[in-house]
């Protein structure tokens, strides 16, 4: 009867462990799909844009942008905010799964490219306090180390940092900020075609 009663309790135990084990890796799954949701809702906004200045139908004239371009670059409005979300951008980050998703990235795009597809990675710049927060450190340097900055897929763009700066949130480029960087961009991705 003892050897029944182990027994029973045993498969009890094994009967919890896979419980576990099977909500945990129910709740990494999900927040997994959440993040690659995130991502992709990114690139398509960014592939929407690009395809917008291809088409020629920015949604500023190049009257607008001139007169954005001639503006001197605007005081930065972050400091109260980005106080106030310092400390969650500085809090630990699980490198590994940052660096998962990374290489998912660079899967991606090499499965894309197979297909015809042009993949090109690039940094955005936080102009704010942000931009040395562990969140924005962390992610740069595991992205360069799935994706070095000499991979065919990077793209070096060039733009004065310095007259950056952000929206008060210290994470969302200003108007004028974020026609200097899509210039830069849009110049970066000509001089990658270019050269292959």
């Amino acid at each position: 009867m003892a050897d029944k009663a182990d027994e029973k309790a045993a498969k009890e135990n094994r009967l919890r462990v896979f419980r576990a084990e099977g909500a945990q890796a129910l709740e990494d799954a999900a927040n997994e799909a959440i993040a690659i949701r995130k991502n992709m809702s990114r690139l398509k906004k960014l592939a929407a844009l690009y395809q917008g200045a291809r088409d020629d139908t920015l949604t500023y004239s190049k009257e607008r942008i001139k007169s954005i371009l001639a503006a001197p670059p605007a005081p930065d409005r972050s400091a109260r905010l980005v106080a106030t979300i310092w400390d969650d951008w500085n809090r630990p980050l699980d490198r590994n799964l940052l660096r998962k998703h990374a290489e998912q990235l660079k899967s991606l795009a090499e499965k894309l490219e197979t297909q015809g597809v042009r993949v090109f990675f690039f940094e955005m710049p936080y102009p704010s306090r942000l931009n040395g927060s562990v969140f924005a450190t962390t992610t740069r340097e595991v992205l360069a180390d799935a994706i070095p900055p000499d991979d065919k897929h990077r793209l070096t763009l060039d733009y004065p940092f310095a007259e950056m700066r952000s929206e008060a949130d210290g994470v969302h480029l200003d108007d004028r900020s974020s026609v200097i960087f899509a210039a830069a961009l849009e110049r970066a991705i000509h001089e990658k075609l270019a050269r292959d």
